[in-house]
């Protein structure tokens, strides 16, 4: 039924409600003292009343629909034009762009959210080339797409609740973030498969160049960092197969149940990070350090970690198959939970290739050899 349909018949309900009424009371109407016209004029009144109240009603529909039908308009309007500066070949317009888009998500998530992240998602992808072509590669991130990663890391709670059911996981593949600035940024179930990540900082605060444990006891941001009382970031069940890592700062961050199988990790900072079953397949950790980091069944399996630091790492229920830990820091690292759930995949040999503190030894309680069964102990040399 369209909508002069629905009038004709409100207008037909009014005047049977209006005849409904008149034969209700049709005493009060015909009483003696009365005339004929006066019943004839107040039957009018009652049905012109009613028509009346049904007319004002439909004009404040109608503007109301008016005015709706504007601000879609205009909503409509702010989307295209921050959609056109997006795609602008001026650094400031394209700044802009973000600026418009990011409002109108965050004003009017049920509409727009979804569509403004894939929209930037697919800029940081594929961001409008620098210099006729040219790119220029610099030690900090280019500042329009790391303005689109600040809008697509910060996303609210509620933002996010609408990205989870409709089954929307942020898109990163093979994105060039280098250098990104991804402090206390929510990439939780991103896919960031292939992606640069070098020299990335999630942490907000970076590796002095001298031996961290030796500053671990001061009040600079690194001690602060160890004692978490930095902001960083959320990338559990994040996909980064693949992905270039290397020299990343990753302390604190929230990594459980992430991919990085194959990722290139090397030289990163992975202090106190959490990684609790994580996927590490043939990850490069080489010169990694995962101080403190929590590894709970995290799965190594054929994992490079030459010359990584895992003091004080917790690796309980760990899986080592085939894993290179050859001088690796293992001081003060806990490989079961006081004999529960034990790493497993361990060698003597690959113990024996290790290196520790004799003040801070691992504690190996309940691990035994794969392959032989027997308990590992830690070689006498050492």
């Amino acid at each position: 039924m369209n909508h002069d349909n629905r009038w004709v018949l409100g207008v037909a309900l009014v005047l049977v409600a209006g005849v409904l009424l008149s034969w209700l009371f049709w005493d009060d109407l015909v009483a003696d003292e009365g005339s004929l016209s006066e019943v004839i004029r107040n039957l009018g009144l009652i049905i012109g009343g009613a028509i009346a109240v049904l007319f004002a009603i439909w004009r404040s529909l109608v503007a109301s629909r008016q005015t709706q039908a504007a601000q879609e308009g205009l909503l409509e309007e702010r989307y295209r034009q921050g959609l056109e500066m997006l795609s602008s070949g001026g650094l400031s317009t394209r700044l802009g762009g973000v600026q418009i888009l990011q409002a109108l998500a965050e004003e009017h998530p049920g509409r727009f959210h979804l569509m403004v992240m894939r929209l930037f998602c697919a800029f940081v992808r594929n961001p409008p080339s620098l210099n006729g072509g040219e790119e220029q590669y610099q030690d900090t991130l280019r500042e329009d797409v790391q303005s689109a990663m600040d809008a697509i890391g910060r996303r609210k709670e509620s933002s996010i609740k609408i990205e989870q059911d409709d089954g929307y996981n942020i898109d990163l593949r093979g994105a060039k973030l280098s250098h990104a600035q991804l402090t206390g940024t929510n990439l939780e179930g991103a896919n960031l498969m292939l992606a640069d990540l070098r020299e990335a900082d999630f942490a907000g605060f970076l590796l002095p160049p001298s031996n961290p444990l030796s500053l671990a006891r001061s009040d600079g941001p690194w001690s602060r960092a160890v004692r978490g009382e930095g902001h960083t970031a959320r990338l559990s069940r994040a996909e980064f197969r693949g992905a270039d890592l290397e020299g990343a700062t990753m302390m604190h961050v929230d990594l459980s149940g992430a991919d990085l199988t194959r990722a290139k990790v090397s030289s990163a900072q992975l202090l106190s990070a959490n990684l609790t079953g994580a996927r590490l397949i043939e990850t490069a950790l080489l010169q990694t350090v995962l101080n403190d980091a929590v590894l709970r069944g995290a799965d190594f399996l054929r994992a490079q970690l030459v010359g990584a630091s895992l003091k004080g790492a917790i690796l309980s229920g760990a899986k080592f198959h085939q894993a290179d830990i050859t001088d690796c820091w293992i001081s003060g690292a806990s490989f079961s939970d006081g004999g529960s759930k034990p790493a497993v995949g361990l060698t003597q040999n690959d113990l024996n290739a290790t290196r520790w503190d004799s003040e801070a030894p691992p504690l190996l309680t309940g691990v035994t050899e794969l392959g032989t069964g027997r308990l590992m102990s830690l070689n006498p040399t050492k």
